[in-house]
């Protein structure tokens, strides 16, 4: 959040060079002791405004020049002028709120009600800044169900969108994000009239935060969007006659950024965008600072032009002048060193880049752990809130429903009385036979409607019922769920306490036993945890993979590295390595989960002996084959396709949850991929898990 609102500071503020233009701004100053009227003053001040570089001087000249407009009944001028001092203002949560309350003050204007969404966006970013985490999370559901309210204020639910991807990026949920950043847009979207400044704005959000959750492709639409509407502001402040005006920072700032998601590019668009950051370069002093003090741009160019050797210490160099507290961007940094090595053959390059990406995604780890937590708690706070929702719409139709009948019966009443008194009538006068015909008719109409009003009822008691059932059998499962938990939980509670006591020189045998069964059972609990919320997951929607360059060796090791922890006593784990290097292209996550299972299974099934680990290339097929072979029990004929399934176990008295395969084989679908047992290997079992090389485009 703070690197957010220090771009908009800094791409809205550093309009201008500084020096060129001090002599601009003392003669533009000198005209003010010559102006006829307050428009003559509103025009010279907006000049003055636009070259000052300070941002003291700035903020002064913006007030004068409001105070002007004032006087001059300018209430346009004083909206653009309200816009562009929050962005001075930018850090002073304060100052925004007043100038929100400045609105107030303007009874109608076309550009009023946008006005007051743009400086209300910019309140919720000063104000994100400063939230703790409760707060917003407090906050997400109410905002979010607001949002979604059919026929509600427009401004009122662009303006909860925004801040639930505000809050969305600070809470690190890119999938909630990326779903509600396209909500948000397709509101907009509603608005085509809407003021460049609040598109300007929004998409420059949009791109920073695609960017930050690894989102490449969404990053690049949302930049070049937003380079569309930075040329509609110039094309309006050229027609203004604003001739001091210019974005050539921000514009530097979007083209940096595009070549930083190059991989989302065409090798046409890198050429044009490190074409454009490069005349920017040489044309705005400002932007020429900036390209000097960081190397990123040319780091960026040369990795996407494969210009691996002069790239490396170019990365190196932007790396190290960067936030060290963005996790997201130093993993990014690292993973373009690497290629970066590797297409250079620099190994001692790609050696330290390696072991700092290794260590960097340790680190990661809790964090990406807490985010999922994050995210599935907001997910759970919406449904909850939705589930709410929908129960007081239920009532509601209810209770109209019920209004419903008694009208019915009322009629039904006066009907019946109707139909008596034209009984009555019609022994007196027997003319009126067609009369009484047409009365019939509409008495059985409206018995047709009682009963459509009885069949829509029926209807929604059994929704009302099915919503019952589903909650009870939600029940059932988290039941189900707390009781798998608790039993090892208990196990390690109980030798927990035996520890904890003080123990005799006697029982230090025990007391390792105690210790193994208290690590055994805390691991089966972890494993089962996890395995239950993947498996809950990928049930509901097909788990999102990503794309990066994986190093077969690299993986192999660390994962045979992993497994020599986790096999019995006098169990050997073979790693081969394939010769050469097989690099793959694919979600490296999803890969090492899929294979620490396997060895998993394979450890806890194998006594004695071996478990051998190798990767062999597939050839024109466009594949690679992960192969993991044990000496162990082996799987009995016929039941090579059943263990796939859940909660499968064939030796009831091995721990595990049975869901590990069944994950397995969910993950390999989702990867375009494969995962068998052999079954004509008869040594012990043979697993072998296949995935594309390169990623499987989508057909059309």
């Amino acid at each position: 959040m703070k690197h957010l609102l220090l771009l908009l500071v800094l791409c809205n503020a550093a309009l201008v060079a500084a020096s060129p233009w001090n002599a601009v701004a003392d003669s533009i100053r000198s005209q003010l002791h010559f102006a006829n009227t307050p428009y003559d003053s509103v025009k010279i001040l907006y000049d003055l405004f636009d070259v000052e570089n300070s941002a003291s001087q700035r903020e002064e000249n913006g007030k004068l020049l409001y105070d002007v407009a004032v006087r001059a009944g300018d209430d346009g001028a004083r909206l653009d002028m309200l816009r562009q001092l929050a962005v001075v203002l930018s850090r002073k949560p304060d100052a925004c709120l007043a100038l929100r309350k400045e609105t107030d003050k303007i009874k109608s204007h076309p550009e009023l009600a946008d006005t007051k969404l743009f400086l209300d966006m910019y309140i919720i970013l000063t104000k994100a800044r400063n939230s703790s985490e409760a707060e917003r999370q407090k906050q997400l559901a109410g905002l979010i169900a607001n949002a979604e309210k059919p026929g509600g204020n427009w401004y009122v639910q662009v303006k909860d969108l925004y801040t639930v991807c505000v809050y969305l990026s600070l809470e690190g949920a890119p999938n909630l994000l990326e779903d509600y950043h396209d909500k948000l847009e397709k509101k907009l979207a509603e608005k085509p009239d809407l003021l460049y400044a609040v598109k300007n704005l929004y998409y420059t959000s949009a791109a920073i935060h695609f960017t930050d959750a690894g989102r490449q492709a969404k990053a690049v639409a949302a930049d070049r969007k937003l380079l569309g509407v930075i040329k509609g502001l110039e094309n309006m402040y050229k027609g203004k006659r604003r001739n001091f005006r210019n974005y050539d920072v921000q514009k530097y700032v979007s083209y940096r950024r595009l070549l930083h998601n190059h991989k989302a590019l065409s090798s046409a668009d890198v050429g044009k965008y490190y074409a454009a950051s490069i005349e920017l370069s040489k044309k705005n002093p400002a932007v020429e600072d900036d390209f000097k003090a960081s190397p990123r741009v040319e780091a960026y160019y040369a990795v996407a032009t494969k210009q691996y050797a002069k790239a490396v210490p170019l990365l190196r160099k932007a790396m190290e002048t960067s936030n060290p507290g963005n996790l997201q961007f130093r993993r990014s940094m690292l993973e373009m060193i690497i290629e970066a090595a590797k297409g250079a053959g620099d190994s001692d390059a790609l050696a330290a880049a390696v072991e700092e990406y290794d260590a960097l995604i340790e680190k990661s780890k809790d964090v990406a752990s807490k985010n999922l937590y994050r995210e599935l708690q907001i997910k759970y706070d919406i449904n909850l809130l939705r589930a709410k929702n929908a129960s007081l719409e239920i009532e509601k139709r209810d209770s109209r429903l019920a209004a419903k009948r008694k009208v019915i019966w009322v009629i039904s009443i006066a009907l019946a009385v109707v139909v008596i008194l034209l009984l009555v009538l019609l022994f007196y006068y027997r003319r009126t036979r067609s009369l009484t015909r047409n009365l019939s008719a509409a008495l059985r109409r409206m018995e047709q409607e009682r009963d459509t009003l009885n069949r829509i009822q029926t209807q929604l008691i059994k929704a009302r019922d099915k919503a019952e059932a589903a909650n009870m059998a939600k029940d059932e499962f988290l039941h189900s769920i707390s009781h798998e938990i608790r039993t090892p939980l208990n196990a390690i509670m109980g030798f927990s306490r035996l520890i904890a006591k003080k123990v005799p020189e006697t029982l230090a045998p025990k007391f390792k036993t105690f210790s193994k069964q208290i690590t055994s059972n805390t691991e089966l609990l972890e494993v089962l945890v996890n395995d239950i919320l993947y498996l809950s997951s990928i049930e509901k929607h097909t788990p999102e993979t990503s794309s990066e360059m994986i190093s077969a060796s690299t993986l192999l090791s660390q994962c045979a590295q992993w497994a020599s922890h986790k096999v019995n006593p006098g169990v050997y784990v073979d790693c081969r390595m394939p010769r050469p290097d097989i690099l793959i292209r694919s979600d490296r996550g999803s890969i090492e989960e899929v294979l620490m299972k396997m060895l998993s299974n394979a450890a806890k099934f194998t006594s004695k002996g071996s478990i051998t680990l190798e990767c062999v290339d597939n050839g024109p097929d466009g594949t690679v084959s992960f192969v993991i072979t044990d000496t162990g029990s082996g799987i009995p004929a016929g039941y090579e396709e059943e263990i796939f399934e859940r909660f499968v176990k064939l030796d009831s008295f091995k721990q595990g949850t049975g869901l590990g395969l069944y994950i397995c084989r969910q993950i390999a679908t989702s990867l375009h991929g494969k995962i068998y047992a052999d079954p004509s290997y008869s040594g012990g079992a043979r697993f072998v898990f296949t995935v594309p090389k390169e990623p499987v485009q989508p057909s059309k």
